[in-house]
């Protein structure tokens, strides 16, 4: 809805005695990228865990780079929740300091809800030769495939392209391979005919056997499955028109354009990835918000 339909309301929670219902209120501005003023400080700093950790993401939603301090006080507390977003917000708003990118990569090697979030920050922030020295870490471990297969779609460098083809053999991360190619050279695997059935007999997340314990949903259940001999033709052919060594998305050089032109005409993990770039080169402009009412997106392109 329309901030101005809804201001009142969130306004009113906001101002609550109840830390959900300011929460709330909170999150209310800043899916609208507008700035709650002292409500937002005072909550960096509440005794609610979850109010502290919704007003921390919220001050990376909304590029308030003058809260940088209070941000980083929250970045070793022992909550997960908050210690990440506030290593997310504070590097979003442009720390790229050693302590920082650390902090983000323990999280990411950690199994919690934000793991693969804290992932992608970390190696957008970083240098790209850091960057690849840790994807190389990651692949050789045989637990951190997957991981390692979400990181070279992030870093973006084409000389990570056939590595991911190969693994694209392995079905447990095929999915997650096959997304890192679409990120980095844009192609749709279906669209362009790069796609295959899924492995005879692999089976992944929850089962129809009652008695079978594992519940856990299966993380790339929504990517394509590649066909690795097809994308493998297929980078034969087209892979000399990347550069190597330069970060690409959806198949172009990074540069403000293209992130833009991503934004604009993209499909949604790509205009994720655009919208972020694209806050961190401008650390005091809010965070474009890609889940937004259409035509908000649409006015806010063409402002």
């Amino acid at each position: 809805m329309p901030f101005a339909k809804v201001e009142g309301v969130i306004q009113q929670l906001l101002g609550s005695d109840k830390p959900t219902e300011r929460l709330i209120g909170l999150a209310g501005f800043a899916v609208h990228r507008r700035d709650p003023g002292q409500p937002l400080v005072r909550a960096l700093t509440d005794s609610d865990l979850r109010l502290r950790g919704r007003a921390l993401k919220a001050c990376g939603e909304l590029g308030k780079t003058g809260l940088l301090q209070k941000i980083l006080q929250s970045i070793s507390v022992a909550d997960t929740a908050c210690r990440f977003y506030a290593s997310w917000s504070a590097a979003r708003l442009g720390d790229r300091s050693a302590q920082l990118v650390t902090v983000l990569r323990d999280l990411a090697m950690q199994p919690n809800s934000h793991a693969e979030r804290a992932l992608d920050m970390a190696l957008r922030v970083m240098d790209l030769n850091d960057a690849k020295a840790w994807h190389s870490q990651l692949k050789s471990d045989p637990s951190r495939l997957r991981l390692a297969a979400i990181a070279a779609g992030i870093i973006g460098d084409p000389a990570l392209v056939e590595g991911r083809i190969e693994v694209m053999k392995l079905p447990s991360v095929a999915r997650a391979a096959g997304a890192a190619f679409s990120m980095i050279t844009g192609v749709d695997l279906a669209y362009d005919d790069l796609d295959a059935d899924a492995p005879e007999g692999f089976e992944v997340g929850p089962k129809e056997n009652p008695e079978d314990e594992n519940v856990a949903l299966d993380p790339d259940e929504n990517l394509r499955w590649p066909g690795p001999d097809l994308v493998s033709t297929w980078w034969k052919k087209n892979g000399n028109k990347f550069a190597a060594g330069k970060r690409h998305l959806c198949g172009k050089e990074i540069s403000d354009a293209s992130l833009w032109e991503t934004l604009a005409k993209g499909y949604q993990p790509q205009r994720g990835a655009a919208a972020l770039e694209l806050a961190l080169r401008q650390p005091t402009q809010h965070l474009f918000e890609v889940r937004a009412n259409g035509g908000q997106q649409v006015r806010e392109l063409k402002s």
